[in-house]
């Protein structure tokens, strides 16, 4: 357990370095024939959020579906587990990527004698670098129409995130989060987009 919060820590962390460098890249892609003006609630899906191991939500998960929930309240859609018209899912896929880094060299002199006797020194180097392993993933929400069960539209972060940061992980949410449905472009019950809708942008 202690492991697998540690990874999500450095796999969030990334964003708030990002969010100094003006906020994580996102990409939207969605269904060109759907008409998002007949949605006006909906629901988490059963395993959005959860330990795929455990079944159960995680407080990261938990955190996730916080601020997902109060972006789709804000733009108008409101919550029924009973018959929803979207289905919400939401995950972090992860890899990991190691990082070569160099450490301080060190040195000596391997010496001989030369003629008369002076010496001569060569000079030898070495460096004690590390390899480290850190676990970087994307934030990735969909929306799933549900009486026809597919996806109607996705948005997800564009850049692999993490680093080798410390930092409280819910500003790195907020931030995920926020990015991602600022690039949402409909509102509950509107056909129009608010924004301009750009696919795979």
């Amino acid at each position: 357990m202690a492991v697998k919060r540690y990874k999500w820590l450095i796999l969030l962390a990334g964003l708030l370095v990002s969010g100094c460098a003006g906020g994580p890249r996102v990409y939207t892609d969605q269904d060109p024939v759907t008409d998002f003006g007949r949605y006006h609630s909906y629901a988490f899906v059963e395993a959005a959020g959860k330990d795929r191991d455990a079944k159960y939500t995680t407080l990261t998960g938990q955190r996730m579906e916080d601020r997902i929930a109060a972006r789709m309240q804000g733009y108008g859609y409101r919550l029924d587990i009973h018959r929803p018209d979207l289905l919400v899912d939401y995950h972090v896929n992860t890899r990991e990527q190691q990082v070569v880094r160099s450490g301080p060299s060190y040195g000596g002199y391997y010496g001989s004698s030369g003629r008369g006797g002076i010496g001569v020194g060569v000079p030898l180097f070495g460096d004690t670098g590390r390899v480290d392993t850190y676990v970087r993933g994307e934030v990735v929400v969909d929306l799933i129409d549900r009486e026809t069960n597919k996806t109607v539209w996705e948005g997800k972060t564009g850049n692999w995130m993490g680093s080798d940061g410390d930092f409280y992980p819910d500003d790195a949410i907020a931030e995920a989060i926020g990015a991602i449905f600022a690039s949402y472009p409909y509102r509950a019950g509107q056909s129009a987009p608010v924004i301009p809708v750009q696919n795979g942008n």
